[in-house]
């Protein structure tokens, strides 16, 4: 562990209720996180591009989808 977190570095803040974890906050001078990217309403990220990405994830429930079709005729 120590050799692949060498580069990790930072703090997290997390709340811990029932069961569930809530970050709360994180801080990091080397992350990898942009917020300004985060959100869907955000202007700097083209949501466009999440379409084929989205065609693809959906693919498998696709093809399950039309072999219970044929299935069921």
């Amino acid at each position: 562990i120590q050799t692949t977190q060498a580069q990790v570095s930072g703090t997290v803040t997390a709340t811990l209720f029932h069961g569930t974890i809530d970050l709360d906050a994180r801080q990091s001078d080397h992350s990898l996180f942009f917020p300004e990217i985060r959100g869907l309403q955000s202007r700097s990220f083209n949501q466009q591009l999440c379409g084929p990405a989205a065609q693809i994830a959906g693919l498998p429930w696709e093809v399950l989808s039309r072999r219970m079709s044929k299935v069921s005729h």
